[in-house]
């Protein structure tokens, strides 16, 4: 939720206003979040005695101006990323980055052939603060070879769970800044193809943003690459032939298709799922999307894998849990690490 800042009208974000509860979440208004400083109403500029005070220097925080965390009232900017590129690279010393892989819901990612150091926290790298969620590590990891490496990130930020879309693709914009120019992301999805048996593979050939939101917004629409970047061919043909190839190989159930990306947290109700089928997707998820799209101003190549981890609402008669989207990623792991290093292998070269 977004309410004015008393003091000079800016939006500000209210990160209690939202909370998850399993692996897509659950996202919703909190109105006891507005009642947290009495007399403090959303929308509107009634002031209380609290915030008064804050501007006179009182306040629980009164280096911020605010009663809420330093790193969540102040945003990110282009040119604080640019700040945290810039570190990362005088402290780790990664040499030439060669890509970003992004984990995706219960999927763990090893690079055969390469060296892995030790997982680096996120808080060690980025300004802001993290919200844990089942299934998704929140540490990057570099993997070498000579002088040459690939990040990994081993889970993902969503929008469900509070973060602001420049936040979200955080990971993306530092590998970028770092020099990647290739982006392979996975993950966990549900199936609009009642004949799609979980634990297939789809190489995302196109999608459909249903998030209400795009990470270009404002400034970083004009900061990172062409405001409006062309997204024809998003995800890239040749990779996605690679991809293909190495998925079938590592004994996958494969073929192309579009990703639906919905806001979440809560499963699709089954009219949604039959909307997004007569739109032509073929698995649907909760992530994804902004990472493509800040890669692809940053001229980055793309390419996504999404494992069908369970029908979607309305295709079975049961409820749908997070439990078997983290199974179906169990299952899928020894298949998955063949298929990411061979195609790593053939990318990379």
């Amino acid at each position: 939720m977004r309410e004015k800042n008393i003091k000079d009208g800016t939006p500000r974000w209210r990160p209690e206003a939202f909370s998850t509860d399993h692996g897509r979440g659950v996202l919703f208004a909190a109105a006891a979040a507005a009642a947290a400083v009495p007399g403090r109403w959303i929308g509107t500029g009634i002031e209380s005695d609290a915030d008064k005070g804050e501007e006179e220097g009182e306040g629980p925080d009164a280096d911020t101006g605010s009663c809420y965390p330093h790193a969540m009232t102040e945003r990110m900017t282009p040119d604080s990323i640019r700040a945290a590129a810039d570190g990362f690279r005088e402290r780790y010393r990664p040499g030439l980055i060669r890509g970003l892989l992004v984990a995706g819901s219960g999927l763990s990612l090893e690079v055969p052939g390469w060296e892995a150091d030790e997982p680096v926290p996120l808080t060690e790298v980025f300004d802001f603060e993290m919200h844990e969620l089942v299934g998704h590590n929140q540490t990057l990891t570099l993997w070498r070879r000579g002088g040459e490496t690939l990040l990994v990130m081993n889970g993902r930020f969503h929008l469900y769970q509070g973060y602001r879309p420049e936040e979200v693709v955080a990971p993306v914009r530092l590998a970028g800044l770092l020099g990647a120019k290739v982006l392979i992301a996975t993950n966990a999805t549900g199936s609009l193809d009642p004949e799609m048996a979980p634990g297939s593979l789809v190489v995302v050939s196109d999608h459909i943003n249903l998030q209400g939101s795009n990470p270009l917004v404002g400034d970083w629409g004009r900061d990172f690459g062409p405001p409006f970047p062309d997204m024809s061919e998003a995800y890239d043909s040749e990779l996605r032939a690679l991809a293909m190839g190495a998925a079938r190989e590592a004994g996958f159930d494969a073929r192309e298709g579009v990703y639906c990306a919905m806001l979440g947290p809560s499963f699709e109700t089954p009219a949604e799922i039959r909307m997004l089928m007569a739109m032509g997707g073929l698995v649907v998820g909760m992530s994804t999307v902004p990472e493509v799209i800040a890669a692809r101003q940053m001229g980055m190549r793309v390419c996504v894998l999404s494992l069908a981890a369970n029908p979607a609402a309305g295709l079975v008669d049961r409820e749908l849990t997070h439990e078997e989207v983290m199974d179906e990623g169990k299952k899928a792991a020894e298949k998955l690490r063949s298929l990411i290093g061979d195609l790593v292998g053939k990318v990379f070269i």
